[in-house]
């Protein structure tokens, strides 16, 4: 996530829409009081080979902290701070209401059925799982950490039902959406992707979901994701 106040945006970190990587191109344009949140330790060692920023400002001030935020601090030194996947209903809670209303907001979405086998294959060796079956079987039982938040990534762009970001791009015209980003926030230097890609290699085939999935798992996909299908006219 980034709240970026040099270009004034706050782009919502959706997940297994390549955002890592773009949180990488982007924070690296950023301005020293920008919000940039941290991840995960492989890839932050990346970012600060390729970028000119890494995680910065992401800590909440101390006025912000309830008893339960001081009881973390005292006994796990653990600050309260934006994530690297915070809501829209969190981040809005944390930052002046002009900012919210003035900057433009944007994240990421990415065809549900392409987006469900980039994270089945990201756990597949994790989980040690035999088939796509096996991870939706126990993927619905809560035993696969970030199924379920996969599946509601819309949850995080939401606020009581509605879209609370400006514009939603398709990871699927991702240079479209760099190019009309440069132009919007005004960037000093066109957006470019880098060469890295966060997560890629775990996904060794490269063939279709079409060609992956069995017509039950497709139309399991479709069920969960009918909102995205119909606000974002994608098909199988």
């Amino acid at each position: 996530m980034i709240i970026s106040h040099k270009y004034r945006f706050i782009f919502i970190k959706t997940r297994k829409t390549a955002g890592t990587s773009f949180e990488m191109a982007l924070g690296d344009q950023c301005g020293p009081q920008d919000i940039i949140t941290r991840i995960s330790m492989a890839d932050e060692k990346i970012r600060r080979q390729i970028s000119s920023r890494g995680a910065q400002n992401y800590r909440l001030p101390i006025g912000t902290y309830t008893g339960s935020d001081w009881k973390n601090l005292l006994t796990k030194g653990r600050f309260k701070r934006f994530e690297n996947h915070d809501t829209a209903e969190k981040i809005v809670q944390f930052i002046p209401k002009e900012l919210w209303d003035g900057y433009f907001k944007f994240c990421f979405e990415r065809n549900p059925w392409d987006k469900m086998v980039s994270h089945y294959y990201w756990k597949k060796d994790v989980y040690k799982l035999t088939d796509f079956k096996e991870y939706l079987e126990r993927g619905e039982k809560g035993e696969i950490t970030g199924f379920a938040e996969t599946i509601h990534s819309r949850d995080q762009y939401l606020l009581k039902g509605q879209v609370a970001v400006d514009k939603i791009f398709k990871f699927e015209e991702m240079d479209a959406a760099l190019a009309e980003l440069t132009e919007r926030l005004g960037l000093e230097e066109p957006l470019k992707m880098p060469e890295y890609k966060a997560k890629g290699q775990y996904r060794a085939e490269k063939k279709s979901y079409r060609e992956l999935l069995t017509p039950e798992e497709a139309n399991w996909i479709r069920e969960q994701f009918k909102w995205e299908i119909e606000q974002l006219c994608y098909t199988f």
